[in-house]
């Protein structure tokens, strides 16, 4: 659990402030992901962050992220929910962060998550490294 919560916190540390993104959906790589629709293999957690620096109430962004990682913790957690395997997601967009000390570059899938009960009206996210692991999802036809 701890490990998780460093490996989320180590762009922010790093760099000194909220990653930057760029929107790489068109680029030859990562084109072919939009609007393909995966199934989870395994229960993940989906977690409303509140950014740095102010750690308010209000919710800037949902990541999903597999349980067995652990999950996120401190007072930038302003809700936590699990998805159960066989919940739906599906490829709106990827980002890639501009602004991120060598070795440490986040590439996230903005998603949609189906069942999911709340509006968002902020980013959903899941870390391209869980959205291409058959240990977590299972692509759908």
């Amino acid at each position: 659990m701890k490990y998780l919560t460093t490996l989320f916190l180590i762009p922010f540390i790093l760099t000194g402030c909220i990653l930057k993104y760029e929107d790489v959906s068109n680029e030859p790589e990562y084109k072919q992901l939009l609007n393909t629709r995966y199934s989870l293999k395994t229960r993940m957690v989906i977690s409303g962050i509140n950014l740095p620096p102010g750690y308010g109430k209000d919710i800037n962004i949902y990541v999903v992220y597999p349980l067995v990682s652990g999950r996120i913790t401190g007072p930038k957690i302003i809700s936590e929910e699990i998805l159960h395997s066989s919940t739906i997601i599906e490829v709106l967009g990827v980002r890639k962060s501009v602004n991120h000390i060598p070795g440490y570059q986040s590439i996230d899938a903005i998603i949609t998550v189906y069942p999911y009960e709340k509006a968002t009206n902020v980013p959903v996210v899941i870390d391209l490294r869980y959205l291409q692991s058959t240990n977590y999802v299972q692509k759908l036809k």
